[in-house]
C-alpha cells in the first residue's frame, strides 16, 4: 500500500520530499541503497519514491509509538554525529544535562543511550 491520496496532503507532501532527498543521497544511506535497487527493479522512480516515503512513515510511527526503530545508519556515522553533538554542547551544558564533563566518557554515555535499545 502506498501513500497516494490518503491522509493529510501536507504531511504526504513532506514524506515524498523526504523520500526524494533520501534517494538523492543515493548510496550514502541504507534506505537510499534500497530505494535505488527498487527503482532499478521496477523501472519507475515514482514507485521507488513512494516506497521510501512509506518506509519513512513507518519509522516515524515507531518513534512516536515509543518503539525506537532499528538504526538505518552505520554506527560509525552515528558515533561521528554524537561526537559533534557533545562538542557543540560544551562542558558546562553536558554537566547540566547529567552527562560526564569529559568528552570521551560523554561520548560513551551517549552511545549507550542512543545505540542500545531501551528496555521499556
Amino acid at each position: 500500500m502506498g501513500v497516494g491520496r490518503r491522509g493529510r496532503g501536507d504531511l504526504r507532501h513532506l514524506l515524498i520530499q523526504g523520500a526524494q532527498a533520501v534517494l538523492r543521497a543515493g548510496a550514502q544511506t541504507t534506505l537510499g541503497q534500497w530505494g535505488w535497487k527498487l527503482f532499478a527493479r521496477k523501472g519507475h522512480r515514482h514507485i521507488a519514491v513512494a516506497a521510501v516515503a512509506r518506509k519513512l512513515l513507518v519509522q516515524v510511527w515507531h518513534v512516536l509509538s515509543d518503539h525506537p526503530p532499528q538504526a538505518l545508519e552505520t554506527s560509525k556515522s552515528v558515533t561521528l554525529k554524537l561526537h559533534k553533538l557533545a562538542v557543540t554542547l560544551g562542558k558546562s551544558l553536558r554537566v547540566q544535562l547529567g552527562l560526564p564533563a569529559q568528552l570521551k566518557p560523554c561520548l560513551l554515555e551517549l552511545q549507550k543511550r542512543f545505540l542500545q535499545p531501551s528496555a521499556t
